[in-house]
């Protein structure tokens, strides 16, 4: 059949088709078929069987339409790169099967669309216009996500909406960090394509390697290219990988695991100054920290082996600035200064092959004593890391002398921009004396002066941001020219946080100034501009500090404030501190905020509290206490983050190692769940019958709210740290001593000043809900005597900062049965199996080996009302659920408990201390109603933990729960049961529950 009658049939099957005589066009094309084959006219062919397939489609054909949609599925597949024909194909099945088509098999219609979809957008990349801003994903909801596949799409969107007008400012934080990215290297397609080729013949050895160094080469050029690949060689390691690969000299895996700290580091510190960003940022932390401890351990067990080469000393000091940079943003500042100290011992023995490495360790070790308050460490530190990025800075003197430096280091120039940064630093931390204060004057002048001459020679961007460290740390010494060039140095950089520093400062000085009426006007309005710039990017202590600042100017103007600006910014620094922020001094500029003690809240909240402003007060002392009890980031493993990690997999597969072309943000922006709602961090108003009061214990005085239905009451007491710590100690001391009669002695005068001044507020109250502070957080309220117990008087619960929920809103409440969890569990805890049918429950199950295995941890606590934890409490916020094992963070369980739709959770503790109250804090983002643990050892034969278990058999919420703990409180006084084995024992709420 030659090509003219080709064309001929091809005509009268499409006529045939016309009109409705299905069974002849199916045998014209039937025809066609063999002979577009034979003369290879694969995009024809494509085109023929989709209209075979809506033959038979119309026919009914349900045989026929399978097979027919398998042979398109392989066309539309091997047609690389597809043509026009193949993608208007792909685009009218994909409108086709928009909606399920009766009587078509939903397997094989659900491949043929994914391929199409595909197909379909391959010759069509995304442009920036096309992309709906409203319907990115939120960072929120990218921190429910792994932090590979997050960075994946974070850097994804960051090239797709590159120069886009209204792209949201942490992902312009995230362009500027990466630059711009450039075509993709010759040299990275070619290995890529050698690796997928020695990946299709199983030779996994030299598959890996290749695409570790794709991954290396990809990361200058195109980052969202790197990350792609990173995904793809963590998928290939959970596969397995031959043994000989952790023997060979180049150390593939730990290269690609240093490579990927960097990037997931560089991604944390882009977003962690961003509002909004918080959660996302922590994350990507975290993942940092994870990963440098495992390249940690590799390198030291093949030390240990003595096989390989084990990494040089500037790749493990890198290594140990990322875990350090980590462990301080996480709020470990020990951890942070132990990650750095072996490589500052190396540092100034001088065994690093370049003096910049050593310089910069100091460096990052003087950083972490600055925000530890050990100032004079701090200082020598600084000193250190100047004199070696730079021998001599610190004692230069003349202009000829200072030349010379700059023209020795000229082979390195990024060191003079360190040893100009370690010389303010050095400024900041010296005595604040007549001698400190001008010692400090000259540094931060030398440090201008080796800018000045280093211009020429460094990279501008590096040179301006030191510029900024030095002239905010002069504007923080009281220089107003200063501020003026830091908000020059931050504009060029476009570093907003330090455009709302520098902005902090110049208003600041006016203000100290005694501004003249006229001038008033403008200190003001500069620092509204702060406030502005800070909410517009900054997060945590800057943009706190300065709404504060603000607030605290409009009140220093006397009889021309105006009350509604105070209360305003007073608001906008409560909601700066509320949520998930970061850890205290661990953003990037925290430590070159205002030292002046104006800047405390605790002056704002006096203020509120004299005024009777009970609404913002309240507000401001929680946002304090959840800075005070660091707020856990909890993340989710649940359907929408298991869509993503397939889609990635499946990406990276058929993108790299099938060569498929995939548009950039395919299958993936659209299966993160965006649509859950952002944590509401609101206290909430008390139900009919309930009260809760609410401590912030300051130095010299004690603000306390009584919070019913029908409002809040306010106090103020004299009673500060000091004498409330006293009390609290002498209630546990005497607990500790078994006197009874001196017990309750001490526990009558707790009664009397703490809970006899509030009971006027309390009149009809049946559950109260305490929120304690400071020390009052280790005093055990329901023993507290006045004629009876608290317990007795009310149903009683402790509310505590706690994670987000981990679980959907509509995960379903689990079955009334208990789980016993851990290998710790001795006859004792198994009594609990008393509890089945009898006690309530439909039945008592225990887990523990393997099935406590992280990996598996989800499936073991499926389907428990009620989980009971054995474990003992590891370092840190963990939990030791599996004897002689690694302790599990109670984050990741706190992820499982969620899943399963656990009510309540409990834990044998003791819980008293910082690791306690970080796993409580964990483990209540996975529970629908709250964590029961002891304070102390106590209840050996957990008889009461049997009657609260007993009671709560039924309970589906937090307030089923304080009633269930009530009951059992008075259950257990009924029957003499000793109070140090009930009293032992709290119900932990959310604090906004």
């Amino acid at each position: 059949m030659d090509l003219s009658t080709i064309e001929a049939h091809k005509a009268l099957a499409i006529d045939a088709f016309r009109r409705g005589a299905l069974a002849e066009a199916d045998a014209l094309y039937a025809e066609l078929e063999p002979q577009y084959a034979r003369h290879r006219a694969d995009d024809a062919l494509v085109g023929l069987r989709f209209n075979r397939l809506l033959v038979a489609l119309e026919r009914g054909d349900r045989a026929g339409s399978a097979a027919l949609m398998d042979r398109l599925a392989e066309g539309l597949w091997t047609a690389d790169p597809p043509s026009p024909m193949v993608e208007e194909v792909a685009t009218r099945i994909c409108r086709l099967f928009a909606e399920p088509f009766p009587g078509v098999d939903h397997e094989a219609t659900a491949a043929l669309v994914t391929i199409a979809a595909e197909r379909a957008r391959a010759s069509a990349p995304r442009r920036a216009e096309a992309v709906d801003l409203d319907a990115l994903p939120a960072p929120d909801a990218l921190a429910r996500l792994h932090p590979a596949e997050a960075a994946v799409i974070v850097l994804d969107l960051a090239d797709v909406l590159r120069g886009r007008p209204g792209c949201p400012p942490w992902l312009r934080a995230v362009q500027r960090t990466f630059g711009e990215p450039t075509p993709l290297d010759p040299r990275v397609s070619t290995t890529i394509r050698r690796a997928s080729r020695e990946l299709d013949d199983d030779d996994v050895f030299h598959g890996y390697l290749s695409l570790v160094d794709a991954f290396a080469d990809a990361f200058a050029c195109q980052p969202a290219v790197a990350a792609e690949l990173a995904v793809g060689l963590d998928w290939l390691e959970a596969r397995g990988l031959p043994e000989r690969l952790r023997y060979t000299p180049s150390l593939p895996e730990e290269r690609r695991l240093a490579l990927t700290i960097e990037m997931h580091g560089q991604l944390a510190s882009a977003l962690v100054g961003e509002s909004g960003a918080e959660r996302l940022a922590i994350a990507q932390w975290r993942r940092v920290s994870v990963l440098a401890d495992t390249w940690v351990t590799r390198v030291e067990g093949r030390r240990s082996r003595g096989g390989g080469r084990a990494g040089d000393a500037e790749q493990d000091a890198l290594i140990g600035i990322w875990r350090s940079r980590a462990a301080r943003v996480l709020g470990d500042l020990e951890s942070a200064a132990t990650a750095l100290a072996r490589n500052v011992a190396r540092a100034r023995r001088q065994a690093f092959a370049t003096p910049y490495v050593a310089a910069l360790i100091l460096r990052e070790a003087a950083d972490v004593a600055e925000r530890s308050d050990d100032r004079v460490g701090a200082a020598r530190l600084y000193g250190e890391a100047a004199q070696t990025a730079a021998p001599g800075a610190g004692e230069v003197a003349d202009v000829h002398a200072r030349t010379r430096l700059v023209e020795e280091a000229v082979d390195e120039a990024a060191r003079l921009a360190l040893a100009a940064e370690a010389l303010a630093g050095r400024a900041r931390t010296l005595p604040d004396d007549e001698v400190g204060r001008a010692e400090g004057d000259r540094l931060i002048e030398t440090a201008r002066v080796i800018l000045t001459l280093a211009r020429p020679r460094l990279d501008p961007d590096l040179c301006t941001r030191a510029a900024l460290w030095v002239e905010l740390t002069g504007a923080r010494r009281g220089d107003p020219a200063a501020a003026l060039r830091a908000l020059e140095a931050a504009r060029a950089i476009d570093d907003r946080p330090g455009v709302a520093l520098a902005l902090l400062f110049r208003g600041l000085h006016a203000h100290r100034g005694g501004a003249a009426d006229g001038a008033g006007r403008a200190v003001l309005e500069t620092l509204a501009s702060a406030a502005v710039a800070a909410r517009a990017s900054a997060a945590g202590a800057v943009r706190r500090s300065v709404e504060t600042a603000v607030a605290v100017v409009h009140q220093a103007r006397a009889d021309k404030a105006d009350p509604a600006r105070i209360e305003i910014h007073l608001r906008r620094a409560a909601e700066a501190a509320e949520g998930p922020a970061l850890a205290e001094r661990a953003g990037t500029l925290d430590c070159l905020l205002p030292a002046e003690p104006t800047f405390d809240l605790e002056a704002a909240i006096g203020r509120l509290v004299d005024e009777g402003n009970a609404a913002l007060a309240r507000r401001l002392c929680a946002a304090a206490r959840r800075r005070d009890h660091r707020i856990p980031v909890s993340t989710s493993a649940g359907p929408a983050a298991d869509a993503v990690r397939m889609a990635l997999q499946r990406r990276f597969a058929t993108r790299w190692l099938d060569e498929g072309p995939v548009e950039p943000m395919a299958d993936i922006r659209e299966r993160v769940d965006a649509s859950r709602p952002a944590p509401d961090w609101s206290l909430r108003t008390p139900r009919v019958g309930e009260a809760r009061i609410e401590f912030r214990v300051f130095e010299a005085w004690t603000a306390v709210f009584v919070v019913t239905g029908q409002g809040v009451r306010m106090h103020r007491w004299t009673a500060g740290r000091p004498a409330l710590a006293r009390r609290v100690d002498a209630v546990r001391s005497s607990l500790a001593a078994d006197v009874d009669a001196r017990f309750l002695d001490e526990a009558t005068a707790a009664w009397r000043a703490l809970i006899e001044p509030l009971l006027y507020d309390l009149d009809g109250v049946e559950r109260l809900v305490v929120v304690p502070d400071g020390p009052l957080a280790a005093l055990p309220f329901s023993l507290l005597w006045g004629g009876s117990f608290l317990a007795e008087y009310f149903d009683l619960a402790i509310a505590r900062p706690a994670a987000p929920p981990a679980f959907a809103a509509d995960t379903p409440v689990a079955q009334p049965t208990a789980l016993i969890v851990g290998d710790a569990a001795t006859t004792r805890d198994l009594q609990i199996s008393t509890l089945a049918s009898a006690g309530g429950l439909l039945s008592v199950d225990t887990r523990h080996g393997e099935d406590l295995e992280p990996g598996d941890l989800s499936g073991a606590l499926a389907g428990g009302r009620l989980v009971h934890l054995v474990g003992e409490l590891g370092p840190g916020a963990a939990v030791a659920l599996i004897d002689e094992e690694v302790p599990i963070s109670a984050s990741h369980i706190a992820e499982a408990l969620g899943a399963g739709g656990t009510v309540c959770a409990t834990v044998m503790g003791p819980v008293d201390g910082p690791d306690g109250a970080a796993v409580v804090g964990s483990l209540l983002a996975g529970v629908r109603g709250g964590v029961l643990a002891r304070r102390w050892a106590a209840d050996d034969d957990r008889q009461f933990l049997l009657l609260f278990l007993r009671r709560a058999a039924s309970a589906t919420d937090a307030r089923a729960l304080v009633a269930a703990l009530g009951e059992a409180r008075r259950d257990a006084i009924a029957h003499h049961i000793s109070p140090r084995a009930w009293g032992a024992y709290e119900l932990y709420l959310p604090e906004g529950c």
